[in-house]
């Protein structure tokens, strides 16, 4: 490898290989990808840590990076390169130079300049050009989309498939912002096909002309969610589109290769904690929009569904003569429609909502407290929530929507000790808990509700 456009050429396929190893790699997968690449395990991890030390050595380790250099060459590219450059004493020590600085450049990229302030190295000048290359050729998703299905058509897609991409890619631009191909992480793609895991089946009539967002908010009954396999379709088609990509030279690796996700679990939805409610709570009551401010309380102070917060009216707001208290009246008298017969309920007016000028509130509003479409109030929670920085996905992939406040405060209340039957009263759900003794059983007393409602508490 004695010519020098050789070994340029040889160092631009060495220093490629090293970022596709690291760049590409989503922190969810580090143990499953050092798996797959056991070859070269060692030189990935201590770059992904930024244990790498300018002196050559790895702290804690007495490995020299001369010798994980080696190894990784040797692995990837086979013992005879390196043989070949070991020949040449002045190439050998070139390449060792070239390498020190390659892989410090790549560390300090990972590790966001962790010795930015001394000794900061720079790439070969033959690699600069690579560097600036790089950064600027990456393309957007919507023009490698159009790319890869003007190629798809060329090569005689169908009518049927032409027009099942769009309407993937359609998905795609509500949920996922449209940027260069090189800045998506493979979570970018697992949260994407988790959410289409979650769609009803669109055909039905309830959920005709919402939104994918709409629809992602709401309570969908298990028997109306999509099968797995439609969930699979979506995968496919990115990994179509990636592996594209890879072939038109724009990625060195698929971002959505070896993606896996387990899409038969079950669509629960999972509760918000403590911190991530205060969260909402606080951010909500500095909205200058008053309606903002008290869907987020109402939802976290009774677990009332989004639908039933949306069709309140005055007339439903209402005092016990008997106690004073202040509740709720859920019902389908004033024109909204009700999920089950359960859901007609009272609902107290928890003693934060009253503290927060819920009563203020409503004698200044308009007889229909929300003016607004439950479409606009769906699409602004789910702006609002990513806002405070919560995931749409707890760790067990289960959704965080609004509705994962009725989640919450039943889980507060449980928490708390308090019957079952009482909160399933206060949330609107059938009576389970007693069997066949259910149909003798009657309403409890406001009194008792309101115990309900007062023991949620995201103070602690």
């Amino acid at each position: 490898m004695d010519d020098r456009v050789g070994y340029e050429q040889f160092m631009v396929t060495v220093y490629n290989r090293i970022l596709q190893d690291n760049n590409s790699i989503d922190p969810e997968d580090h143990f499953e990808l050092l798996k797959l690449r056991e070859k070269h395990t060692e030189i990935k991890r201590m770059l992904r840590e930024g244990t790498l030390t300018r002196s050559g050595y790895i702290e804690g380790y007495e490995n020299n990076l001369e010798n994980i250099i080696t190894k990784f060459i040797d692995h990837v590219f086979g013992e005879e390169i390196l043989n070949t450059i070991r020949d040449n004493p002045q190439e050998y020590q070139r390449f060792m130079h070239d390498m020190y600085n390659i892989v410090g450049v790549v560390n300090d990229n990972i590790v966001n300049g962790l010795y930015a302030e001394t000794n900061h190295p720079s790439l070969p000048s033959y690699l600069q050009k690579e560097v600036v290359d790089k950064q600027t050729s990456s393309i957007l998703f919507s023009e490698l989309h159009k790319m890869f299905l003007e190629h798809k058509v060329k090569s005689g897609l169908s009518k049927t498939l032409q027009a099942e991409y769009k309407r993937f890619l359609s998905d795609w631009n509500e949920l996922v912002e449209d940027k260069p191909i090189d800045e998506y992480k493979r979570r970018d793609f697992k949260e994407f096909i988790l959410n289409i895991s979650n769609l009803p089946k669109r055909n039905l009539r309830e959920y005709k002309g919402k939104t994918v967002i709409e629809l992602l908010e709401l309570d969908v009954p298990e028997n109306h969610g999509i099968a797995p396999r439609t969930a699979t379709q979506y995968k496919k088609w990115l990994q179509g589109v990636f592996s594209y990509s890879v072939e038109q030279e724009l990625l060195g690796q698929s971002p959505v290769k070896n993606l896996k996700l387990n899409l038969d679990i079950s669509k629960t939805y999972s509760n918000y904690t403590n911190t991530e409610v205060r969260s909402l709570i606080l951010s909500a009551e500095k909205e200058a929009t008053e309606w903002h401010k008290w869907l987020v309380l109402i939802g976290a102070y009774t677990g009332m569904r989004l639908g039933e917060i949306n069709g309140l009216v005055k007339g439903a707001i209402k005092s016990d003569e008997e106690t004073g208290i202040d509740y709720i009246l859920v019902t389908d008298k004033f024109g909204g429609s009700l999920k089950t017969v359960a859901a007609k309920r009272l609902v107290p007016i928890h003693s934060k909502l009253i503290e927060a000028g819920f009563m203020d509130w409503l004698s200044r509003s308009s007889d229909k407290l929300f003016s607004v479409e439950s479409k606009t109030m769906t699409q602004w929670f789910s702006q609002f929530r990513e806002n405070c920085n919560i995931e749409r996905y707890s760790q067990y992939d289960e959704r965080k929507v609004f509705h994962s406040f009725r989640h919450t405060v039943i889980t507060m209340a449980r928490s708390k000790g308090v019957g079952l039957d009482k909160i399933q009263q206060v949330i609107g759900h059938e009576k389970t808990s007693a069997g066949i003794t259910d149909r003798y059983t009657h309403e409890f007393p406001l009194k008792e509700l309101q115990e309900v409602i007062e023991s949620i508490d995201y103070e602690y």
